[in-house]
């Protein structure tokens, strides 16, 4: 297993991984070799058994077909078959193999779920974000070209992703219990009882222990009530934060035109957070608009299972947009 361990050590999906974490996602997945037109998953498939099933690419390359239509290719670092794990529901995509002697890795993820390391559901998790994101800004990027000549529509579909311009350093390791002794907690949840109840009865932090929304409310600028028409984001900014609407509504708007309206429970900035791109629209505060803001550099300093709740979060909630993005395609 040696071996394997340093190919996959080298892998960018493994960026950061420890040499004890591979060891520990080996002994849980498996290696699997396949050649050229292979079927891996197969579109509408709902298996009980297999859902949690995952794939990272370690050699060679696959077609991700949609109605017989060609999506993507994706090649040596790239995964699939997460958003099923993800959000419990049937494959999305035929996945087919590209060439002899294409290489994968199979992680279970309700292996690792119920066996790994919580420093290891972490880093399995952030990455799932993080390829859900560039996932999504690369349909974008087809999207504005459809209009567009063939040709240049058939190169992006067809052509690896571009590697990154620098690499960006792993977060500092966090602690894995609260943060706050129960005085601690006591004390903050007596002054800001309101908020906790808001924030409970939010969908996106129904999975949060009391702890955790306790330990949320110690962010700085986290809770804040905006005046109507207030620029919450402005298109182009760079800022990482990301922002869940926990009262009244606000509204997505680029060039002047209402792109979609936000109400409680909905979130923006997953992007940003997840790996700095820009802004794309701006988001502006209706009536009675009250936000969580989340900053990344706060989000990193945070205990270890904040942070894999969060990251699970956010693959949910690109997930979703990815499967958005592909229908409108």
């Amino acid at each position: 297993m040696e071996a394997d361990k340093k190919k996959i050590s080298g892998n960018k999906f493994f960026s950061g991984f420890t040499y004890d974490e591979l060891d520990e996602i080996l002994l849980l997945c498996k290696a699997k070799s396949l050649n050229t037109g292979e079927d891996i998953l197969c579109q509408d498939d709902f298996d009980n058994e297999e859902y949690y099933l995952y794939y990272v690419i370690i050699d060679g390359s696959v077609n991700v077909i949609v109605h017989n239509t060609l999506l993507a290719v994706l090649t040596p670092g790239e995964c699939f078959g997460e958003v099923s794990y993800i959000t419990e529901s049937p494959r999305s995509a035929l996945i087919k193999a590209r060439e002899d002697g294409t290489q994968l890795l199979e992680i279970n993820g309700k292996a690792v779920d119920e066996q790994g390391t919580q420093d290891l559901r972490y880093k399995l998790m952030r990455r799932i974000a993080m390829a859900l994101a560039e996932r999504l800004t690369r349909a974008n990027e087809i999207a504005t070209l459809q209009a567009g000549p063939t040709k240049d529509l058939e190169k992006l579909v067809s052509a690896a992703p571009a590697a990154p311009t620098a690499k960006k350093p792993e977060p500092a390791q966090a602690a894995t219990g609260s943060l706050l002794s129960p005085e601690e907690q006591e004390r903050i949840f007596r002054e800001n009882s309101a908020k906790v109840k808001l924030m409970e009865a939010s969908d996106f932090f129904r999975d949060l222990t009391r702890a955790e929304i306790l330990e949320i409310l110690t962010f700085r600028n986290v809770f804040t009530k905006h005046p109507d028409d207030q620029k919450i984001v402005s298109e182009g900014d760079r800022d990482r934060s990301f922002f869940i609407i926990i009262k009244g509504s606000a509204n997505v708007m680029k060039d002047g035109a209402l792109l979609k309206k936000l109400e409680k429970g909905d979130t923006f900035g997953e992007m940003s957070i997840l790996d700095g791109s820009p802004r794309t629209a701006h988001v502006t505060a209706d009536h009675d608009c009250c936000t969580i803001r989340v900053d990344a550099s706060v989000l990193e300093k945070a205990s270890l299972s904040l942070q894999l709740k969060f990251f699970k979060k956010f693959s949910q909630i690109l997930s979703r947009r990815l499967e958005q993005a592909n229908i409108r395609r």
